[in-house]
């Protein structure tokens, strides 16, 4: 599943690649006044080309990326609505190379196949309006996934919007080819941001399971390892940082490279320990979180906790920009972490830290 979740990335690129270089075989076609789907309307020159080479294969890779939005949704009637939506979106996509209009995809008659190429298209276009609006909602709920909710509400909005106006203007078709593909746009930049973040296997977290100062976070994410032993607080901070800590008590100031953490938490019991800090950066307040805990299976699990909570714009702004590195920062904190286990022993590479 999470492989379909790419097609929401190579799907539109491979779509998009495939309309420019097909347009450039046609001195005449204009891409702010002509449909894309003129590029591969029955009986012009190079329609193949179009049809099997960017509606058919784009929208099959589209059709698997709302496939595998049930991967990280929680069972539900939304759930199922949402990925059931996009993949017609998709599908319609496919359908459309398969079934195509006649030359100039003329509005009013035409042939059974232009009728219902012409029908396909309005029809394919809502159902992803609606699913974005449902994931607006869905996204709402699931703190890993909650900083994409006003953006796929905005997405639905601006989609409708242009939608309309595109309508509008099929009478006099100014301008029509513009707000076709401005719509797309808008729903391919949605489709490949959600499509990555499935890919990099965004874990689905509800609110129980995520420490309680975090669950208001615009931004949650979570990463998961074995360890093959417990670690002490102090141990698993020690680690993660790499500086040198004898204690670790709430209330304490840990001096790290990223900067001042302050402890909010600690806890060190047989079947877990536990430790939440928070710090300061642009525009926002940042919780981190370290979580050890033996398990029936065998080996003890790490989870690291991350959340963002902004207190403006730029904070939103600042962590998107800081976001590539985060990730890779937290996968090496987890193999520290199991290299500090296995060692049994404390990093000793810097100075101890108190309050």
């Amino acid at each position: 599943m999470r492989v379909l979740a790419l097609g929401g990335v190579v799907g539109p690129v491979l779509f998009s690649l495939v309309v420019l270089y097909s347009a450039t075989l046609r001195p005449e076609y204009s891409h702010i006044t002509n449909f894309i789907s003129e590029l591969g309307a029955s009986g012009t020159s190079h329609a193949s080309l179009m049809n099997y080479g960017g509606f058919l294969p784009g929208g099959i890779l589209l059709a698997g990326f709302g496939l595998s939005l049930r991967r990280f949704l929680p069972p539900s009637r939304s759930t199922l609505a949402a990925s059931f939506l996009t993949t017609v979106f998709g599908v319609g996509i496919a359908l459309s190379g398969l079934i195509s209009c006649d030359p100039g995809c003329p509005q009013v008659g035409g042939t059974t196949e232009n009728f219902i190429h012409d029908k396909i298209a309005p029809v394919s276009f809502l159902c992803l309006i609606a699913a974005t609006a449902i994931l607006s909602v869905q996204f709402r709920s699931l703190p890993t996934w909650r900083s994409l909710s006003v953006y796929s509400g905005v997405t639905s909005l601006v989609a409708f919007l242009l939608l309309v106006t595109l309508v509008g203007s099929l009478e006099t078709r100014d301008l029509t080819g513009l707000w076709q593909r401005l719509m797309l746009g808008t729903f391919f930049l949605w489709t490949a941001v959600v499509g990555l973040r499935a890919f990099r296997g965004e874990p689905l977290v509800d609110d129980t399971s995520v420490p309680e100062p975090m669950r208001d976070a615009w931004h949650i994410d979570v990463h998961r390892g074995s360890l093959p032993a417990l670690l002490e607080p102090s141990e698993m901070v020690a680690a993660v940082f790499n500086i040198g800590i004898e204690a670790l008590a709430k209330g304490d100031v840990v001096q790290t490279p990223f900067g001042k953490f302050y402890t909010d938490e600690v806890a060190s019991e047989p079947e877990r320990r536990f430790a939440l800090l928070h710090t300061w950066a642009p525009g926002s307040t940042a919780r981190f979180a370290l979580e050890a805990r033996r398990t029936d299976s065998g080996p003890c699990e790490a989870v690291l906790y991350n959340s963002v909570h902004p207190t403006s714009w730029f904070g939103k702004l600042y962590f998107r920009a800081i976001q590539p590195g985060h990730n890779i920062v937290m996968h090496v904190a987890l193999r520290r972490l199991a290299h500090a286990a296995v060692l049994g022993t404390k990093p000793t590479s810097g100075a101890p830290h108190g309050a």
